[in-house]
Order: C-alpha cells, then sequence, then structure tokens
C-alpha cells in the first residue's frame, strides 16, 4: 500500500491552454481501494492548479483526452479507467448489454442517450460497447451480428441475445486480466487508498 497516487508531472508555462499563469499538470491514479469496495480499482485523472499554489486548482477530472495529449504512454490506463484489478470493465454484463442494445436498435431496452440527454445513434452506441469491452469495432460488430442472429432465432429473443452476450462477455475475462496485468508491470502500480486485503475486524 502507498498513499501517494501520482503518476507523473510536468509544468506549463503561462500562456497554456489560456491561462496566463504557470500551471502545474499533475496526473494521479493506478489501483484504488475504498473500503467497501470488493477489490481495488483502476483509475486515471488530472488535476491543473497554478504552480507553488496547489490549492488553487483550476481544472481536473478524468480528462483522458488532457492526460494524453502530455502523457500518451497513459492510453493502456485510461482505457483500463474504472476496470477491476483484474480489468474487468464496471459493471461489465449490465453496461455492455445497455450499449449492445443501443447498437441493436434499442433491444427492447430503455432509452439510450449521451451527454446533455441527446438521442445516441446505433454507430455511437456500438462504438462506445467496443469502448467498455475494449475490443476493436469489428470485433464489436461481430458481437452485435451474433446477438441479432440469436434473437432472431432463438423463442425467447433478447432476452436469448442478452444470455448469449453473457457468455461471450465470460470469456473474455482472460484478456481482461492480461491487460490488467501488462498494466501493472508496465506503469509500476501499487494499490493506494484504504487497506489491501481489508483489515478483519475483531
Amino acid at each position: 500500500m502507498h498513499s501517494d497516487p501520482t503518476l507523473a508531472a510536468r509544468s506549463l508555462p503561462a500562456g497554456t491552454n489560456g491561462y496566463r499563469v504557470p500551471l502545474t499538470f499533475r496526473v494521479e491514479g493506478g489501483l484504488h481501494y475504498l473500503a467497501g469496495n470488493t477489490a481495488p480499482y483502476f483509475t486515471l485523472t488530472y488535476t491543473q492548479h497554478r504552480a507553488g499554489h496547489p490549492n488553487q486548482c483550476y481544472s481536473g477530472g478524468a480528462g483522458h483526452d488532457v492526460i494524453l495529449r502530455y502523457f500518451p504512454r497513459f492510453a493502456d490506463l485510461a482505457a483500463l479507467h474504472l476496470s477491476s484489478i483484474d480489468g474487468v470493465p464496471m459493471y461489465a454484463e449490465a453496461n455492455g448489454w445497455y450499449w449492445l442494445a443501443g447498437a441493436l436498435g434499442g433491444a427492447d431496452e430503455q432509452y439510450h442517450g449521451g451527454n446533455n440527454g441527446q438521442k445516441l445513434t446505433e454507430a455511437d452506441c456500438l462504438d462506445l460497447f467496443a469502448k467498455l469491452c475494449r475490443v476493436t469495432t469489428d470485433e464489436a460488430a461481430a458481437i452485435r451480428d451474433a446477438a441479432r442472429d440469436e434473437h432472431d432465432h432463438n423463442p425467447d429473443g433478447w432476452a436469448a441475445a442478452r444470455a448469449l452476450w453473457c457468455r461471450i462477455m465470460e470469456g473474455m475475462r482472460p484478456r481482461w486480466k492480461a491487460e490488467a496485468e501488462a498494466a501493472i508491470a508496465a506503469h509500476g502500480l501499487r494499490i493506494y487508498g484504504d487497506p489491501w486485503p481489508p483489515v478483519a475486524v475483531a
């Protein structure tokens, strides 16, 4: 366990991103454990503050586009953000089916919207499904087509299609775990936050 989640930092001169003062850009994350969770999870965020004044935060959050502009080496961690220590995306089955259903025209599920409530296209949903599962667009399209075929030829319809997705997802676990282990090794990640494994209460 360690307490400092800083992965990298750099100084930005005055005038960067429209700010008139020099800035310190700090990337934080790794494997975060919060008591009550089942396991540590990957996280990648940033803070940007006035140089020499860490209490004067100008921006921050999970802005991965901003982080990768300065530190492209963290692309693997951006892809793993909020995944478990084993690389499993957050709520993989439910979130995966949500976006896959959107790519299937709704699949009798509820509204598929994005930021600001706008309606997403089937292509948008397929892209988000691919991003969540960390697969290529072609792989995502193949899963979509298999789910549609299952719906069309199984009397259980969309329930059968979702069950197929669950089986496919289970088959992805070794791949996800290998990606997680590679990222942990590449960045020398350690667990930070609350004690892990949890301390037993007598």
